[in-house]
């Protein structure tokens, strides 16, 4: 209905729609190089999400109370540690590697999927038939136009 307003205006008004449809009406309608990206946009704003959620509660913290006295902006980042404080600075880097091994966990997930997803659409469901649209062909109809086959 497009009389319908939503409560945050008109600005978003396309937000909910598209966010509360089923991911394979996506498939279906904009076809798999679309599915894939809108997934992987979905990723990366995960990656964001949850990265930003985590320094927050863990970085901004141990940066800003670092004891270094700096102003502004520089009060939450690295530049407020003091050089001799050896223990804030491997805060950081175990954040680091567990940030790296979630990116490495959500790009796995997402692979996994498309590998299945691709070979459903290459090779057929179980049934046999194709979703590209496309039926699959048997060993028999393979060899039947072919001019070199006796």
């Amino acid at each position: 209905d497009s009389n319908k307003k939503y409560p945050w205006g008109s600005l978003l008004e396309w937000f909910y729609p598209i966010y509360s449809a089923p991911w394979s009406t996506f498939r279906d309608l904009a076809g798999l190089d679309a599915y894939f990206f809108l997934r992987y946009i979905r990723m990366c704003f995960q990656i964001t999400a949850v990265s930003t959620v985590w320094a927050f509660i863990i970085l901004c913290p141990v940066y800003a109370t670092g004891g270094g006295g700096q102003t502004g902006f520089y009060h939450f980042s690295m530049a407020n540690i003091l050089q001799n404080d050896k223990g804030r600075v491997w805060v950081p880097t175990f954040f680091c590697y567990a940030f790296t091994l979630y990116c490495w966990f959500c790009v796995r997930k997402e692979m996994i999927h498309y590998v299945k997803l691709r070979m459903e659409f290459l090779g057929g469901d179980e049934e046999g038939e194709m979703i590209g649209g496309s039926r699959q062909v048997s060993e028999e109809e393979e060899g039947e136009g072919d001019l070199a086959t006796p």
